[in-house]
């Protein structure tokens, strides 16, 4: 499903096993990451491209971890994956937050630079899990060099429909809705139809009022956890690719308005 809504709508790491751990510095907080090494032949479709992926809750016990079959499926594809510990959780110091104003969207940006400067990447996608999407939806305009947004589970909640979940989540997860909402930049957004906290009228109906390009796609049968194991992990990591592809000539035509959009500095 496709559609537009309103208005148009440092420490170096140490490799082992194909993966190199580095941290990066934000705000009162370092962020741990992880780069998953692009395979031995990569693919030229997507050299100059990285991803920073970004976790689920970790107060409800996220973690960088649930991120590694994601992370390793686009890896083996020649994506240069930069798979984020956020502030608080693993070896990352500082304080998470409930709602994630204590500086995760900044843990995301942090991210993104190092992809950029370490990784030499010209083109960074942001890749959300749960809570870990509504934080990279508000990191999206921080850089121009920020290219695409994939939100898998987007937590928008529910008032009824999704019991006690849903509530929460609606109560919570909503602190980022709209910086998400005015980017121009290309979002995909990913949802089971048995999900445990938003239904597919409301991510659909959250996504009809975010600004052209964004698209939507619902699996059949998959929940809300579905998505970090196989077979899921794999139909989404490829779904996800042929998204960022297909993103990218209007990514390349629209660059000069990214670079007058970024918003700098996130607070």
């Amino acid at each position: 499903e496709r559609g537009g809504g309103e208005g148009g709508g440092g420490k170096e790491g140490v490799l082992r096993d194909q993966q190199a751990a580095a941290s990066t510095s934000a705000p009162t907080a370092a962020t741990a990451a992880t780069t998953a090494s692009a395979s031995a032949h990569p693919s030229t479709s997507f050299r100059g491209h990285a991803m920073v992926m970004v976790h689920a809750h970790p107060k409800f016990g996220g973690s960088p971890d649930m991120m590694h079959a994601l992370a390793a499926d686009m890896a083996s594809h020649g994506v240069q994956v930069l798979n984020l510990s956020l502030r608080g959780c693993g070896d990352s110091g500082g304080a998470n937050s409930w709602v994630g104003d204590a500086g995760e969207v900044q843990d995301v940006v942090a991210a993104a630079d190092y992809a950029r400067t370490t990784l030499h990447a010209a083109h960074v996608h942001l890749f959300g899990y749960s809570f870990g999407a509504t934080v990279a939806g508000a990191a999206l305009d921080a850089r121009a060099f920020i290219s695409t947004y994939t939100a898998v589970a987007y937590p928008l909640g529910h008032w009824w429909a999704r019991g006690f979940f849903g509530l929460g989540a609606k109560l919570m997860m909503h602190h980022h809705t709209h910086e998400l909402k005015q980017s121009i930049k290309p979002k995909l957004f990913l949802l089971g139809t048995r999900d445990d906290f938003t239904s597919r009228e409301s991510i659909g109906k959250f996504a009809s009022h975010c600004l052209d390009p964004w698209s939507l796609k619902v699996y059949p049968g998959a929940d809300h956890f579905a998505f970090v194991s196989s077979p899921w992990a794999e139909e989404v990591a490829g779904d996800v690719r042929e998204f960022v592809l297909h993103s990218r000539g209007y990514v390349e035509a629209s660059a000069g308005v990214f670079r007058s959009s970024a918003r700098g500095d996130v607070h």
